[in-house]
């Protein structure tokens, strides 16, 4: 269903992005750019990589769960949106680890509405086993980003891309070298 904001003749969801007509020209852009210049806080992809303790090797889990839609002048929304997606990132570990690995998950890092190159992460796909790179954020902690990548090189050239194109912050915010990990997929 498309949205009405001034100035804006037409938004749809695309992929996890959107589509935006205005003054005659098409763009995609993430949900997250979106939610700056509309009235509304979008639905919002938010990954989270956890690293499970306990094992002897690091096991690693990435949830995600969409943040639900708010106003964006009501602040008591919002953070009822913020709680909800904590509520279904926690309750996605839960089910997938169980209770008690739960309670032992240490968070890595988070990415909101970001667009990590990977099929699976936009498909309905749950419970499985994929590689990743991921870099995390060291000018702002706790942020993260990655793919699906076939290399490093490849990995840096997406995020490149991505931060060229206004989508994450400045390639240079990123630490260097990437790490290459097998995660557990899973979502609601």
């Amino acid at each position: 269903m498309p949205l009405l904001i001034a100035g804006v003749n037409v938004v749809t969801r695309h992929g996890s992005g959107l589509l935006v007509q205005a003054g005659g020209k098409v763009k995609s852009i993430t949900a997250a750019t979106f939610s700056v210049i509309s009235p509304m806080g979008v639905p919002l992809d938010v990954f989270r990589l956890y690293r499970i303790l306990g094992n002897p090797t690091p096991h690693y889990v990435l949830a995600k769960a969409v943040r639900p839609d708010f106003p964006n002048w009501n602040q008591t929304a919002e953070d009822a949106a913020i709680d909800e997606v904590e509520r279904r990132l926690n309750t996605v570990v839960e089910k997938q680890v169980g209770p008690l690995a739960a309670r032992n998950a240490e968070i890595i890092a988070t990415w909101e509405g970001g667009l990590p190159a990977g099929d699976c992460f936009y498909e309905t796909a749950s419970g499985i086993n994929v590689p990743i790179w991921f870099a995390l954020d060291a000018v702002h902690p706790g942020y993260f980003v990655f793919g699906m990548h076939p290399n490093e090189a490849t990995f840096w050239q997406s995020i490149e891309e991505l931060s060229r194109d206004g989508e994450i912050c400045p390639i240079t915010d990123y630490v260097r070298p990437a790490k290459n990990v097998k995660v557990r997929f899973v979502q609601l």
